[in-house]
C-alpha cells in the first residue's frame, strides 16, 4: 500500500500522528473531525510499531501446537533461559476447559521458534489470556506483531469494528479498510491488537501512546495524546472548553503555524480550516 496514492486527509492524520507518537515533536494534538472513529484508526496506522523481541516476562502470545492443524494456543512468556548454548524461552499454558485453579502447565521452546512464529498481544494479561480456546492458523494470517496507541471513547468498540471493517471507497483501492492497513484482528474472534476502553473502564497508567474520542483526558502528565472530537457531537463546546484548560493547567504553549512542518502543510494542515490544534511542553 502506496501512502501517497491514498487521500490527503488520510496522509495528514497518519502524518500527525507519526509526528505525535513516533517522532514525539508534539505533547498533545487536538483534532476536529466529522468521522472521529475513523480518525482514530487513521492515527493508529500513523503510530502502527512492529513488536521485536526479546519477549519480556508476563508477554501473552499465541503459540503453534506441534500439530499445527490443532491451531495456536495461549500463552504466557516466563522467562528466557540459556541452555547448552542455547536460548529457550519457558511459558505457562492452560489447556481449554481446565480447572482455573490449578497452576498452569510450564514449558519451554526455543526462542529462534517462539520469535519466528508466536503472535504477541502486548496488553493483555494474564488471567484473561490462559486457558481460552485454541485458534486456527487460517484466522491468523493477517495478524502482524503490531503495537497501537491505546483508544478511549464512549461505545468505542462497536465504532471500532464499524469503521475498521468498512471499505473506504477509495477510487484506487475500493476494498481498501483499515483492517487492511493495520492488520490487528483474529478472524473470526474478539481478540484485536487494539486496545479500547470507555472513559469509566480506563486506566491510563500503561499506556504512554493515547487516543481520545470524543472525550478529554483529566491528566496528559505521562505520555502524549490525540484528542479527536466531532463537530456534530452534542458535547462539543464543552469539549473544546476542556481542551483550552489543559494549555493553562498542564504549562503547554501552541505551536504556531509558522513553525509547523513543511510536510504538514503540504497535507492540508493550514490557517483556514481548524484542522488541529497542537501542542508543546514549555521549555525551563
Amino acid at each position: 500500500m502506496n501512502l501517497e496514492k491514498l487521500p490527503k486527509q488520510y496522509q495528514l492524520f497518519y502524518t500527525i500522528s507519526r509526528k505525535l507518537f513516533l517522532e514525539k515533536e508534539f505533547k498533545c494534538v487536538a483534532i476536529l473531525s466529522k468521522n472521529p472513529y475513523l480518525t482514530a484508526l487513521i492515527a493508529c496506522h500513523g503510530a502502527k510499531v512492529d513488536i521485536s523481541p526479546p519477549y519480556l516476562s508476563g508477554t501473552c502470545i499465541l503459540l503453534p501446537e506441534k500439530d499445527k492443524s490443532k491451531g495456536y494456543f495461549h500463552a504466557v512468556i516466563d522467562e528466557t533461559v540459556v541452555f547448552e548454548g542455547g536460548e529457550f524461552y519457558y511459558f505457562r499454558r492452560r489447556k481449554p476447559r481446565a480447572n482455573s485453579i490449578c497452576e498452569p502447565e510450564r514449558h519451554a521452546s526455543k526462542c529462534s521458534e517462539i520469535e519466528s512464529e508466536g503472535k504477541v498481544f502486548p496488553y493483555q494479561v494474564e488471567k484473561d489470556w490462559l486457558g481460552k480456546r485454541n485458534i486456527v492458523e487460517e484466522d491468523l494470517k493477517n495478524l502482524s506483531n503490531s503495537l497501537f496507541p491505546v483508544i478511549v471513547g464512549r461505545d468505542a468498540k462497536s465504532k471500532v469494528n464499524y469503521w475498521k471493517n468498512m471499505p473506504l471507497g477509495i477510487d484506487l483501492y475500493p476494498n481498501f479498510s483499515m483492517q487492511c492497513a493495520l492488520n490487528s484482528s483474529i478472524k473470526n474472534s474478539n481478540i484485536s491488537a487494539l486496545d479500547i476502553y470507555t472513559s469509566q473502564s480506563f486506566n491510563g497508567s500503561n499506556y504512554p501512546n493515547q487516543i481520545w474520542v470524543n472525550e478529554v483526558p483529566e491528566n496528559i502528565d505521562k505520555g502524549r495524546f490525540l484528542i479527536i472530537i466531532s463537530p456534530f457531537n452534542s458535547n462539543f463546546k464543552d469539549l473544546i472548553m476542556q481542551v483550552d484548560d489543559l494549555y493553562s493547567e498542564k504549562n503547554l504553549v501552541y505551536v504556531d503555524f509558522d513553525n509547523v512542518s513543511e510536510e504538514l502543510k503540504r497535507l492540508g494542515f493550514n490557517k483556514t480550516i481548524l484542522t488541529a490544534t497542537i501542542m508543546k511542553e514549555v521549555v525551563k
